[in-house]
């Protein structure tokens, strides 16, 4: 097989392979599909037994991207059938999004299986060097790219033991070829109400989750504050978008949620200082902060809404 890459471009959520994964593939090919984007991932969940967060969104629909599944004890027959579907998946086109063993993504040697799974996209293949190129979301929510030795890629797949393995398929992932999505008012305006109802008071979850980490009770998850961050640029980069095509008559609602974003950027900043260092000045601000930003931001949108009406 020759070498093959597909193009890979993080897109605006990085930190969450859910949401990252399917974006980044639309976000490396020629379809416009930010007016589908803007017209979605505005109402965000919220559990406060575990501190998560996360946006609720649908995935892509068909018309935006192709998706199709592999069963995944098809693939695990014979290790060379994993190389071999990952090859001809790629000359095809597809990225490959499946949950592996995250033991041999560490270049371990070839020894056992792990319960501990981590989602990657593989991309590319290297056939000079015999390695897969394949992306990963780290634990404190950095997009990265690697590469991989082709038998330790097959082990990750063979040593894989999800739980569920019918809720852990294989998927493969294309863009399609339509030209773009068009963005619906009407469904921002809906998505900005269930969010002023429950979502903006994510807030109090992020604080309860530094409160804990000084009561020695969890570690600080930083994916979710990121994801927190992503939320707020999605939405300044929304409100830009709508003034560009005229849903908005200028520029004020930009910039009355401009320090909104840039709150959520000191946020993400002072949980990490704090994770690091544990000095609770950093942790102080954060909150302090996210207590300011839940009134601040109803207020914002409230407005946005009664423009939009």
């Amino acid at each position: 097989m020759k070498t093959i890459s597909l193009p890979i471009r993080p897109s605006l959520i990085t930190c969450d392979p859910q949401h990252a994964f399917p974006l980044s593939v639309l976000e490396s090919s020629d379809i416009d599909y930010k007016p589908w984007l803007f017209s979605n991932y505005i109402d965000m969940y919220g559990n406060p037994l575990t501190g998560e967060i996360g946006f609720c969104s649908p995935a892509p629909d068909a018309g935006l991207l192709h998706t199709q599944t592999v069963d995944r004890r098809t693939m695990l027959e014979r290790p060379a059938n994993i190389s071999t579907l990952l090859k001809q998946s790629l000359e095809g086109g597809y990225y490959v999004w499946a949950s592996v063993s995250q033991y041999y993504l560490q270049y371990r040697a070839v020894y056992t299986g792990s319960r501990v799974m981590k989602d990657i996209l593989v991309y590319g293949y290297d056939s000079s060097q015999d390695l897969f190129s394949y992306c990963a979301i780290s634990k404190n929510g950095v997009f990265e790219q690697r590469q991989l030795p082709a038998i330790h890629m097959e082990q990750a797949f063979w040593s894989a033991s999800p739980p569920d393995p019918k809720r852990h398929p294989v998927r493969l992932l294309r863009a399609s070829d339509r030209e773009g999505a068009d963005f619906r008012t009407g469904q921002v305006q809906t998505l900005l109400r269930e969010y002023l109802n429950g979502g903006v008071q994510l807030p109090h979850i992020l604080i309860e989750q530094l409160e804990a980490v000084e009561r020695r009770e969890r570690e600080v998850k930083l994916v979710y504050f990121t994801l927190w961050l992503e939320h707020k640029m999605i939405m300044q980069q929304r409100l830009a978008y709508m003034r560009k095509t005229g849903a908005l008559t200028d520029d004020s609602c930009e910039q009355a949620y401009d320090p909104i974003y840039r709150h959520a950027e000191i946020i993400r900043k002072s949980a990490i200082r704090y994770m690091w260092t544990r000095e609770t000045k950093y942790k102080e601000r954060a909150c302090r902060l996210l207590d300011g930003m839940m009134e601040e931001e109803r207020k914002c949108l409230s407005d946005i809404l009664c423009r939009l009406a």
